[in-house]
């Protein structure tokens, strides 16, 4: 072996390939817009779940409460013969074949109709304006997802909440047959299913549409909900005078349909063109104006306005006072509503006029309550959303913050209550029936302290389980509603009615003034908010998060 051949010959370098990055699957459309639509159903399930399980509620104790009232043949016709004309066609309708239980079912689907109108205006103008003021479709769109891709997107969102809400209206009203008279009209139950879920569709383009004129999400809700009043009160005078109006408004389609007893295929059709043109001119007007802004822009004011901004309790009132007046306007209208019919039910009902007022009553406050609970959502809202934290970023005291919303809320209710009680003394106006003010207002009272002690319950929950407050307020306020409104015909025990809030209250004018129940809720109400205000104060804030 030679000492050359110890050495290794050198050899050409290799080439060696450049790396490359990884290549990552770009995700497509589809799977884009699934995302979207995951994201709006996340965003409206518990209201989706809470306001079908209501109206599901309300058809099988409509059903079963009629059908109980009414064991016989005759007794049924003649309850058929007794909502004929007057003031009940004003709320609800002329009746056909109110001697049925089906009949009946489906004369109360203006009722199940307007609730769920009510869900959708609030559903498409939070996911729409809402979330366009609060810069969530700008985050949105800075990715891969165009303007009109997110546009169509979030609507298909909203149209697969409307799947769980027809199922449950179908299931509630086939059970509602099926308990009481046997009969399963299956195809007659889809029908008005499809209808009353086309409503909502309806309103849900009302919502869309408004959400591209206005340039705030309260500005297009009190435009949706004087759409909602102008529509009801089309249909209402319509049937009162059998007149055209009744074709003028949606809700006029929904009684013209007459879904389970003689189904008007055709009419339906006018549903769906509505749907069909509210989202489609909806569509064509968000292609043409630049995100965040609106085709009615908001007032520019030469000079600030910095009246009520002094302090948390004044600025969180001015805050609020759209939303205030409104809700006040919406029962003052109902209030007015109900409160011109009382002559009409002092001669059909053995309840009388004393006993109708009461029921009205009862209705307004909980609705008021309803109103309540929904402002423990705004406060975690706030929170989620940073503007707690924005707030809490000056030398303000957190329990301070939470004592001006709580304030805030309980003028509110107050508010509510008086345009509930004024827009009934303006209808019994127009009546025989005498009932003063003096005794509205001692009604007025005993439903301010329920609604009152319920709110705690729930600001209680807002202070140690910030999540679970709205929701479980709501929900008991719907149970103790419908065990109040049905449990009695159904037969419910005594004990489990006596767990409701609603059964101790007393019914003015059937009922005087009962100091014990306002000691004991006014006390129950302190004790509950001094609950919340420790643990508000022990808990950390909920973390900010996108939402919708």
């Amino acid at each position: 072996m030679t000492a050359v051949s110890l050495v290794a010959e050198p050899t050409a370098p290799t080439a060696h390939a450049t790396p490359t990055a990884p290549t990552v699957a770009q995700p497509t459309s589809w799977r884009l817009g699934r995302t979207i639509v995951a994201f709006v159903w996340r965003a409206q399930r518990r209201a989706v779940i809470g306001w079908g399980i209501l109206v599901s509620l309300l058809i099988i104790g409509n059903a079963i409460t009629f059908d109980r009232n009414n064991p016989t043949a005759a007794d049924k016709a003649t309850f058929a013969a007794e909502i004929q004309g007057g003031g009940l066609t004003l709320m609800f309708g002329p009746p056909t074949d109110a001697e049925t239980v089906a009949g009946f079912t489906q004369w109360r689907a203006m009722m199940v109709g307007a609730l769920l109108a009510i869900w959708a205006l609030m559903a498409s103008t939070q996911l729409f304006r809402g979330a366009e003021q609060a810069t969530t479709w700008q985050i949105l769109q800075s990715g891969r997802l165009t303007r009109n891709q997110l546009f169509r997107w979030m609507s298909v969102g909203l149209l697969v909440c409307l799947v769980p809400l027809w199922l449950m209206v179908f299931a509630s009203a086939t059970i509602g047959g099926a308990v009481t008279d046997g009969v399963i009209a299956v195809g007659g139950f889809a029908y008005f299913a499809t209808v009353v879920v086309a409503l909502a569709a309806v309103f849900l383009g009302f919502g869309i549409l408004a959400s591209q004129l206005m340039s705030t999400r309260q500005g297009a809700l009190g435009l949706c909900l004087g759409i909602w009043v102008a529509a009801y009160l089309l249909r209402a005078v319509g049937d009162l005078q059998e007149s055209f109006l009744t074709w003028l408004s949606p809700f006029g389609w929904v009684e013209k349909s007459e879904p389970i007893v003689d189904p008007h295929y055709a009419v339906s059709l006018l549903l769906l063109g509505a749907v069909a043109i509210l989202w489609g001119v909806s569509f064509l007007i968000q292609r043409r104006r630049d995100c965040g802004h609106a085709i009615i822009a908001g007032r520019t004011r030469r000079s600030q306005r910095l009246a009520l901004l002094h302090g948390l309790i004044p600025a969180q009132l001015r805050l609020n006072l759209g939303w205030m007046v409104g809700g006040a306007a919406v029962l003052g209208f109902f209030g007015c509503l109900f409160g011109m019919n009382v002559d009409d039910a002092d001669e059909r009902y053995a309840m009388g006029s004393a006993g109708f007022i009461a029921m009205t009553l009862s209705l307004l406050g909980t609705f008021a309550a309803l109103l309540m609970a929904y402002q423990l959502v705004k406060l975690v809202k706030a929170e989620t959303g940073g503007q707690s934290r924005t707030v809490l970023a000056r030398p303000v005291h957190r329990s301070a913050d939470l004592g001006a919303h709580v304030v805030t809320d309980v003028v509110m209710l107050v508010t509510f209550l008086a345009g509930a009680g004024g827009g009934m003394m303006l209808g019994l106006a127009t009546q025989t029936t005498e009932f003063t003010v003096a005794r509205m207002a001692q009604a007025l009272a005993m439903w301010f302290c329920a609604a009152l002690v319920t709110y705690a319950l729930g600001l209680a929950l807002f202070g140690w389980l910030p999540r679970a407050a709205a929701g479980f307020t709501g929900g008991l306020i719907l149970i103790w509603f419908l065990l109040e409104m049905f449990g009695g015909s159904m037969g419910a025990p005594d004990w489990l009615l006596g767990l409701s809030v609603w059964h101790w209250i007393p019914a003015v004018p059937t009922e005087d003034v009962d100091l014990t129940f306002v000691v004991l809720t006014l006390g129950g109400a302190l004790l509950l908010a001094i609950a919340a205000f420790v643990g508000y104060a022990r808990r950390d804030l909920l973390q900010p998060e996108l939402e919708l």
